[in-house]
């Protein structure tokens, strides 16, 4: 018995041994790009900003670093992410420019560019570090980090010679209101000039003049006729339409004799309350610096703006082979116009006018021309229209192979080896069997994609997808103040044909996927009151995955009371009507924004397990006893929600667009818990309660375990810690975080506190990862990125053992987890 045992012991020592040698590095599994379901037109995730250097274009992604190609008039462009593995500490892109005097010359601009606002302002964002300004003097080869100022949002970039610049900037990190223009010479560097928040500049080469755009102003127009040393008001005129509004996010254009001034504006009482004004005036009325004249309305303005949020934008640029026109485009379903500006007369460049009736996605963010050809970057990517100056141009996507997809969840079928993820403002997407970092996914939920689950128990799997408010707010009536619209509207417009679903949460099943719509709204809960978070949290039961469990605060039967409900979904289930209503499981002290669902409590499986997390208390509940409720360390931030009327619609205006917490419940041990989250939502807080929380009592008393953790992920700002997740051996216990620049780990029964980065940036680029899951079956890890697509880890358990150890210690084994999870059906 003995020697079978040594045996035993061998043979599992060289099967560890033998897993950590096939361990892999990170993969990226995709997107390279998505499509809808009709495949028309190819989204690669939000850009901000377009250049053309001297033989490739650029364009600045939200969160996903700096891009370039030198084919962009082929059908699918290849584009390739040119700040990786470069000396740079930014991916979030807010703004670009080419030096004029040299097109080898690029500069990139930090700052929070996405459209994933968790305020009600543009300061607090899921963006990464701003870094500051970036450069480039071999046309795009190599980039190095300038000494202009870190922790500023740059919004603009005047290169007017590759050492004489002007950059605005709307705010410092931690100092929303830390605004301003800097100038930059050869000989004098970088001195402030301006110290307002500036969120435009336009350059006036020929009249040798740049204009800025103030946000928060009625004084929201300034000139410089001295290359940025100083700065002259020239607002008169300026009175927006409607009551009581400021600009929130203005822009210029111009052509030869005329300045056009275009902004998005704001009641700053009302936050829903948005509208829209564009003016003009004679550039002579502002030559030599001097306000001579006054800025004049358009006879008409069209509302550009129907998300009514103050993270929106627009975009203007005036024809440059015709001075009657003007191309405007805005937020929502207002995508594109052609204006001919002195009639006031706008026409819509989507649908009717165009030969296949196809739109751009809807959010709108930089426009540029060439060639006779109108390129727009919006949330979806890059498009660029044939014949803009009349009737008749098509649309075609210029975003080829971009991989810069913002992801807020991803999970793993392990069967057919792909993903499904819920993107911002770019659908629940799945990626075909066997992906790769060269395949393309596919929208199969309109919307924004939120939360995703994979129940891999069945064969096929089924995957799980949902978008903002589990789908019930893209049935029900919303609206904005003087304009009704209805939220399943909207999302149709994001995608220019529509997707599978037919509700806003949905499983999908198969190698050609079914699409099973799953209405809420139809089943009980149709109130606004009842689902009020952009990310409304649902789990499968680690034990039981046909149990759907999700949270609302309301209940089928007409009760206030707030807590759990659970919806069985059998295996056989292949439509909505095999599915019944869902029942009451467990009420809860107050909201609830994230939770687990089954689990093991004293080494017994625990089916009835539930654990909750708000802001501000940890819910307990264990082998079907009652719920135990414990104070939190340190308070979290409350998302913002949609205010909701007297009829139980909603309100739109801002909304957090992502949880403000996240936790972690050990799958062998539902004492040990992990949670982190935002501070603020209201500013960008520094501070020591940014931490790891980590309880070993099922929340009765907490540890901060962040440790090394700031120093290690290197970060200017704040470090964002976000989808924990356990991962679970034989004699210890790993916590991984996602950060602002990647994904960490630390045993936090070994070596508490000591966080290592799992992957090299070459590996994994330095990205902020919002979302981690572990599929125990196939032992694979993924990584949902903001900015960057999905990130998996096959081997997970070895490769982190390598990661912090540089091996496997010898007398360890590598076991499954998949005795903590139910078992396979099939």
């Amino acid at each position: 018995p003995e020697r079978v045992r040594m045996l035993a012991s061998l043979i599992l020592a060289c099967l560890s041994a033998l897993a950590l040698a096939q361990s892999t590095d990170w993969l990226f599994a995709g997107p390279a790009t998505t499509y809808d379901a009709s495949g028309h037109l190819f989204y690669s995730g939000a850009l901000q900003s377009i250049v053309k250097g001297k033989s490739r274009w650029f364009v600045g992604s939200a969160n996903g670093g700096v891009w370039a190609t030198s084919n962009m008039m082929d059908t699918i462009p290849h584009w390739e992410p040119v700040t990786d593995n470069q000396p740079v500490n930014c991916y979030s892109i807010a703004a670009m420019a080419v030096a004029e005097n040299n097109a080898d010359v690029i500069f990139a601009g930090c700052g929070a560019s996405t459209s994933s606002e968790q305020g009600t302002d543009w300061n607090v964002m899921s963006s990464g570090d701003w870094g500051g300004l970036m450069v480039s003097k071999d046309g795009g080869i190599t980039w190095a980090m300038t000494d202009f100022p870190q922790n500023k949002y740059i919004t603009k970039i005047i290169a007017i010679t590759d050492t004489d610049l002007v950059v605005s900037t709307r705010s410092s990190f931690f100092n929303k209101t830390d605004g301003g223009i800097f100038m930059h010479t050869a000989t004098q560097g970088w001195k402030q000039t301006f110290d307002q928040p500036v969120f435009y500049l336009q350059h006036l080469a020929a009249q040798k003049l740049i204009v800025a755009g103030l946000p928060d102003t009625a004084r929201a127009t300034f000139v410089s006729a001295d290359a940025g040393a100083t700065w002259s008001d020239i607002s008169t005129g300026l009175v927006f339409q409607g009551t009581n509004q400021l600009p929130f996010y203005p822009c210029f254009t111009a052509n030869a004799a005329t300045l056009f001034f275009g902004a998005l504006t704001v009641n700053n009482n009302f936050l829903d309350a948005t509208n829209a004004t564009v003016f003009s005036r004679p550039i002579a009325s502002i030559a030599g610096g001097k306000d001579a004249g006054t800025w004049t309305p358009l006879p008409f303005t069209h509302q550009l703006d129907d998300d009514a949020m103050p993270k929106d934008r627009m975009a203007m640029l005036a024809d440059p082979t015709n001075d009657n026109l003007l191309y405007v485009v805005g937020n929502g379903g207002f995508v594109a116009y052609r204006v001919e500006w002195k009639t006031g007369t706008w026409t819509s460049m989507s649908d009717k006018d165009t030969p296949t009736g196809l739109t751009p996605h809807a959010d709108c963010r930089n426009l540029h021309w060439s060639d006779g050809e109108l390129y727009l970057v919006t949330d979806g990517g890059l498009f660029i229209r044939r014949n803009p100056q009349s009737s008749g141009g098509a649309w075609r996507s210029g975003s080829g192979d971009l991989g810069g997809m913002e992801l807020l969840s991803a999970h793993w079928d392990a069967a057919f080896h792909r993903w499904v993820g819920g993107a911002q403002d770019n659908f629940v997407q799945v990626a075909p069997p066997d992906c790769s970092g060269s395949t393309y996914s596919f929208g199969v939920v309109g919307g924004d994609g939120t939360v995703t689950a994979v129940d891999n128990t069945l064969y096929p799997p089924r995957m799980y997808g949902s978008v903002q408010f589990l789908g019930v707010g893209d049935t029900d009536a919303v609206h904005s103040r003087g304009r009704t619209q209805r939220r399943s509207r909207r999302n149709q417009r994001r995608s220019s044909t529509p997707v599978i679903a037919d509700a806003g949460l949905a499983f999908i099943q198969g190698a050609e996927p079914a699409v099973v719509g799953i209405d809420l709204g139809k089943k009980g809960f149709s109130n606004a009151h009842c689902l009020p978070f952009f990310v409304q949290p649902f789990a499968l039961n680690h034990l039981h995955p046909d149990q759907f469990v999700f949270w609302a605060n309301c209940s089928v039967q007409g009760s206030p009371q707030q807590g759990w409900w659970v919806l069985t979904i059998p295996p056989n289930a292949t439509k909505s009507e095999d599915i019944g209503l869902p029942t009451f499981l467990q009420a809860s002290q107050g909201d609830i924004y994230a939770f687990v669902a089954g689990g093991h409590t004293d080494g017994q499986a625990d089916p009835s397990l539930l654990v909750g997390l708000n802001n501000t208390h940890l819910h307990h509940r264990s082998k079907n006893g009652n719920v135990l409720v414990h104070p939190l360390p340190s308070p979290f931030a409350q998302p913002v929600v949609f205010l909701v009327d007297s009829k139980g619609d909603g309100v739109v205006g801002p909304v957090s667009h992502d949880k403000t917490v996240s936790l972690a419940v050990s799958p062998k041990n539902s004492s040990i818990v992990a949670v982190c989250g935002w501070q603020s939502v209201r500013d960008n807080r520094m501070g020591a309660d940014e931490g790891i929380w980590v309880s070993f009592t099922a929340g009765a008393s907490f540890s901060n375990l962040a440790g090394n953790l700031r120093a290690a992920t290197g970060t200017i700002g704040l470090y964002r810690p976000s989808g924990l997740h356990f991962l679970d051996y034989s004699d210890r216990t790993a916590l991984l975080v996602g950060t602002t620049a990647g994904v960490f780990v630390s045993f936090v029964d070994q070596s508490p506190g000591q966080w290592v980065r799992l992957g090299t940036p070459a590996q994994f680029p330095h990205i902020m990862v919002k979302g981690l899951s572990y599929e125990h079956f196939s032992d694979t890890l993924v990584a949902a990125t903001m900015g960057r697509g999905v990130y998996v880890l096959h081997n997970a358990k070895a490769a982190v053992l390598q990661a912090v150890y540089g091996k496997v210690p010898l007398d360890f084994v590598l076991e499954s987890s998949a005795k903590y999870f139910a078992p396979r059906r099939y």
